[in-house]
């Protein structure tokens, strides 16, 4: 399936863009719109969407989907955005190649107590709390050999607030 990267520097004049880095929430609905609609009940897995806030001197927006954005859905004077297609490095990817990387993630574990199943998933889905140190790590290290990643080291930094995910950097043979 091919990748692309995008990369938004938000226009600090733009409300929308000002706006999307004050709410996640309100970030994920202005990126959901870069993909294409009709994608059934898991439309961000399905457009795998994936994003992260990089905090250089300025903030900057790195987002990878499984197609091309969209990037006219954007609000006016959003900002500038750049997409790089992935393919070429990803099929540069082969077993027992050492890949550095550092993630960005909400480690979260579900508590499931009598609930009542989602509308649309069906999913039965309890309290979702955070997990933080140790636990976190775990969740990643789960998470990377279910992917087929060899994790052969890894560590865990926490956030800088506690609404933030942790960030955690790894090792990888693939």
């Amino acid at each position: 399936m091919p990748a692309t990267l995008t990369r938004i520097q938000p226009n600090r004049h733009s409300r929308a863009a000002r706006a999307d880095l004050a709410d996640a929430v309100s970030l994920h609905k202005t990126l959901m719109r870069l993909v294409p609609d009709q994608l059934g009940p898991h439309p961000r897995a399905r457009a795998g969407l994936l994003f992260r806030i990089e905090s250089e001197p300025a903030p900057v927006l790195l987002v990878q989907t499984s197609s091309t954005p969209n990037l006219a859905a954007l609000p006016s004077h959003y900002g500038t955005a750049h997409t790089r297609d992935l393919t070429p490095m990803l099929q540069a990817l082969h077993a027992g190649l050492q890949v550095r990387y550092r993630i960005t993630a909400s480690a979260t574990a579900s508590c499931i107590a009598g609930v009542t199943p989602h509308p649309v998933t069906g999913c039965r889905r309890g309290k979702t709390i955070p997990l933080k140190g140790h636990d976190a790590l775990a969740w990643w290290q789960r998470r990377a050999a279910a992917a087929g990643l060899d994790v052969t080291t890894s560590s865990a930094t926490p956030a800088p607030s506690p609404a933030a995910p942790e960030t955690c950097q790894a090792r990888t043979t693939t």
